[in-house]
């Protein structure tokens, strides 16, 4: 898929999740109702400036601007997964101490 694309679809479910109109996002972020469309339809791109502004105002990396939701949320599930083997490590090394410890 087109990063643009995928940008563009990422910023327009930020706004509605936030529940900015089109003209409310564009006037916060500086530009104009019909760029931020261009944005949003991946017609058009972004300044670093702009891309920064993006991230801050909706309070999201500017990296999570670049994946797809599917993307995201397998990021998120392997962050999940992550948690959990960390820890299922820390309390099996806390029993191998114990055990450890018990021989002594």
């Amino acid at each position: 898929m087109d990063i643009k694309l995928i940008f563009g679809q990422n910023v327009r479910r930020l706004r509605k999740e936030k529940r900015l109109s089109q003209e409310k996002l564009a006037e916060k972020l500086n530009i104009t109702a019909k760029h931020l469309g261009a944005i949003e339809k991946g017609e058009s791109f972004v300044s670093s400036d702009l891309l920064d502004g993006i991230a801050q105002l909706f309070d999201v990396s500017v990296s999570s601007l670049f994946y797809s939701s599917s993307e995201e949320d397998h990021r998120q599930r392997l962050s999940e997964i992550d948690a959990i083997v960390d820890e299922e490590l820390i309390k099996a090394i806390t029993n191998i101490k114990v055990k450890i410890h018990s021989l002594e």
